[in-house]
């Protein structure tokens, strides 16, 4: 399996535009899910840049996939 990153994605890149902090199952499955939609549907164009609130080494941190997910 290939790992995710921006280089085998050929998906857009939107400007940050929203600022999540946590990088929980909820925010990421349904709020982020929400603005993907709208990017989809809309002229919306956002990009979600994600806050750790707590500095720990699981999960691993988005930086290793380019921030998808």
């Amino acid at each position: 399996m290939k790992t995710l990153n921006r280089q085998n994605f050929p998906g857009p890149q939107y400007p940050t535009r929203a600022i999540q902090f946590g990088e929980g199952n909820f925010l990421r499955a349904f709020i982020d899910w929400q603005l993907d939609l709208l990017n989809e549907k809309t002229d919306l164009a956002t990009g979600v840049t994600i806050v750790r609130p707590i500095n720990t080494v699981f999960p691993p941190s988005l930086n290793t996939q380019d921030g998808l997910y």
